[in-house]
């Protein structure tokens, strides 16, 4: 799940945009802050905005590549977990467990392998712990073994392979038949501006892994169209869907093998930086970043929406420090809750 990695630095009344990969904050995080709380508010959110004005104060310093609109930059975004027995209502986290980190990633296992038990989770997230320039983060991962309770302490991956593909951002697992993982994932090109907005095309990749630390890129190219980002996979009734963002909605692709994806006429207008499951009765429900939140609708086909529908807020943010909230990766733990970590900033 999850938001293209893109850097931002928008100065004074004008917007300089700086490191393509490295903004996790795209067009609808930014309608987020625009746009400020929502007409209709579920319960427990309070809807204030560090503002002037209505609009969100922004930061005067320059020459910092990370600094994000309203100053906030990558090292300021946090990741947060979240269960809830309803997949239409989430309780926002006050208490980040990873900082300097974002656009995360939940897979569980659900059979031993040399990746962990059955049972265990395993978060995947872009960190900027060490975070310079463009480039110099990289994916770390976690592992939880009590349902998402506790974390052990975030370690980078090793992905080898990857010489002409870019930077790995926007990771997305899910676990095989025999116990690999597949990440999906962004190859991230250094650019100058936004590349849900740029012109040309971005490139999905794919990396397998026995253990969930050291992944090999798979060849060939998973998907690629211009102005996407954040894919996010799941197998649904023998098949595999694809969600893409670009810009304020989901792209919908499907494969019959994982790796050679098509596009479908059908998209979700519910937001961007999607993340999916499937629940217990089979239905799929799918989570984007709207401007009011976090949104999410289910489908019977994980394909077709019913457009009469308007998409629930199932999350928003309580903080006003962190108004914004995106990322979505939901999970069904086997007790029947769902599980989602998602990012602040």
């Amino acid at each position: 799940m999850k938001t293209g990695i893109i850097v931002l630095c928008i100065i004074a009344a004008a917007a300089s945009v700086v490191a393509a990969t490295l903004s996790v904050l795209n067009y609808k995080e930014v309608q987020q802050l625009k746009n400020g709380p929502a007409n209709v508010q579920p319960p427990r959110v309070n809807g204030n905005f560090n503002s002037v004005n209505g609009q969100p104060q922004q930061n005067q310093q320059q020459g910092n590549a990370s600094l994000q609109p309203g100053g906030r930059d990558v090292t300021e975004h946090k990741v947060y977990v979240t269960r809830s027995s309803d997949p239409e209502s989430f309780a926002d986290s006050t208490e980040a467990v990873f900082e300097k980190a974002s656009v995360p990633e939940v897979v569980l296992l659900t059979q031993d392998s040399d990746a962990g038990n059955a049972g265990d989770l395993l978060m995947y997230f872009p960190s900027f712990e060490t975070f310079t320039d463009p480039g110099t983060e990289q994916i770390a991962y976690a592992r939880s073994t009590d349902n998402g309770e506790t974390w052990s302490e975030r370690a980078a991956i090793i992905i080898e392979g990857d010489d002409d593909v870019g930077t790995a951002v926007d990771p997305s697992l899910v676990e095989l038949s025999d116990g690999r993982l597949r990440m999906y994932f962004y190859g991230a090109q250094f650019a100058v501006g936004d590349p849900s907005r740029m012109e040309g095309e971005n490139n999905f990749y794919s990396a397998l892994s026995s253990d969930g630390v050291h992944f090999t890129v798979e060849d060939g190219v998973r998907f690629t169209a211009e102005k996407i980002t954040d894919p996010d996979v799941i197998e649904h009734n023998g098949s595999w869907i694809m969600y893409i963002s670009k810009g304020p909605e989901t792209l919908i692709a499907t494969s019959n093998d994982g790796l050679t994806f098509s596009l479908e006429e059908a998209t979700w207008a519910g937001g961007g930086v999607p993340g999916a499951y499937v629940d217990a009765e089979n239905m799929v429900h799918l989570y984007g970043c709207g401007k009011e939140g976090i949104a999410t609708q289910e489908s019977a086909d994980g394909v077709t929406f019913d457009e009469l529908t308007q998409p629930e807020a199932a999350l928003r943010s309580e903080d006003t420090a962190t108004p914004i909230i995106c990322d979505p990766s939901p999970v069904l733990l086997p007790d029947g809750d769902v599980l989602m970590v998602y990012k602040k900033v």
